[in-house]
């Protein structure tokens, strides 16, 4: 059978080492409700990410929504249409909110500051932005503006373990950031998320959430939902941690041939924006590999997508389709000015497989069919 270069494997522990914390927790027959290994980890989480306050969660979805519930955000919500649909489905569920989209910036594929603060209303009441595949946001331009007009600011960090800003993780700003632990993340609990915000009062009330509500056996505080993160996947983050940075390297491997490859390409309808991996303030933890593809007669993304999965590499077309293209969200309430580089984004960018087991024959065979795909060879 020949070899499919998918888009990305989780990074698995050594099984014995994982069903060691398996048989810990089924001696102790605790599985969930903040049990001891879900506590562990949370600690691990916090030395890792040097944030005292860090919430295990479910799922990144639920943490978003967690937090906006917590802070108590109601009225219009600034966010971007060019994200994966989790980011507004949220907002779509708060029925007190309102979003509104801001278009991206071509350069950084996050929020426009300008454009955020030029779509404030006195109906404004929060930013919910997001770091595009890892790369951090313009986060003192959204600072100042929260800080000025007086919004909550919270930050979509779903696949940024493990980015840091300036030398300490990219979840330190805002009033929260929600970070994804999903099988295809460079760090993963098969499935789960982490909350991690600015104060304890904040990850008390989200605390609380997870938990339905509930304070203690005798008290209700708040309608809150299941959120929580149980035992198991608990293990899985304590074990997976110590394969967290063999991963980041793997992946920066493919990444740095990729950005060789088409340095010596040069080719003029391929865009990969360089700069973003040179900025000596960032570490990245190279989970996606987006490219721009200039249409043409001859090339388009979606003409590139099927070339390539024509000799078994799997690219995506992250973020398509979005908020504008389909007609589903025609039913939500929202508002839109202009998001023409969104748009233009959703439709050209494709993200090459960025697998932490490939090795150089791999990447090699990639960059050999794109070099005859495109032309150059």
């Amino acid at each position: 059978m020949k070899r499919e270069y998918v888009m990305n494997q989780p990074l698995v522990p050594e099984l014995e080492e994982f069903m060691g914390r398996v048989r810990e927790i089924f001696g102790a027959r605790w599985l969930t409700n903040f049990g001891r290994v879900e506590e562990e980890f949370q600690r691990a989480l916090q030395s890792r990410l040097g944030a005292p306050f860090v919430l295990p969660v479910t799922n990144a979805t639920f943490g978003l929504f967690t937090v906006l519930k917590a802070l108590g955000v109601k009225g219009e919500v600034l966010t971007v249409p060019y994200t994966f649909p989790a980011t507004y489905h949220t907002l779509f569920h708060l029925p007190e909110t309102r979003p509104v989209f801001v278009d991206v910036s071509p350069e950084s594929f996050c929020i426009d500051p300008e454009k955020a603060e030029a779509a404030i209303t006195p109906a404004t009441t929060a930013i919910l932005a997001v770091h595009a595949y890892g790369f951090p946001c313009d986060v003192e331009r959204l600072g100042r503006i929260a800080r000025d007009r007086g919004l909550a600011l919270i930050y979509d960090a779903a696949p940024c373990f493990g980015v840091r800003l300036q030398g300490a993780s990219v979840t330190r700003f805002g009033d929260a950031a929600v970070l994804s632990f999903h099988g295809t993340k460079v760090f993963h609990t098969a499935e789960g998320g982490a909350i991690v915000c600015r104060d304890a009062e904040l990850l008390d009330r989200c605390r609380l959430f997870t938990n339905f509500g509930i304070r203690n056996e005798w008290t209700v505080e708040t309608a809150g939902l299941n959120g929580k993160l149980d035992e198991i996947r608990s293990a899985l983050g304590l074990v997976n941690l110590k394969r967290v940075d063999e991963g980041i390297r793997s992946r920066e491997r493919v990444v740095r041939s990729y950005l060789d490859f088409f340095r010596s390409l040069a080719h003029e309808s391929i865009r990969v924006n360089p700069h973003l991996y040179e900025d000596p303030d960032v570490e990245l933890n190279y989970t996606y590999f987006p490219i721009v593809v200039a249409p043409s007669a001859r090339l388009s993304r979606d003409i590139l997508y099927r070339k390539l999965r024509e000799r078994r590499i799997h690219s995506r077309t992250y973020y398509f389709p979005t908020v504008l293209d389909l007609p589903v969200y025609e039913r939500y309430d929202f508002r839109t000015g202009d998001v023409s580089n969104a748009a233009y984004l959703s439709r050209n960018v494709l993200c090459l497989p960025v697998n932490p087991y490939f090795d150089e024959e791999d990447v090699a065979y990639i960059t050999g069919c794109l070099a005859d795909i495109l032309g150059k060879r």
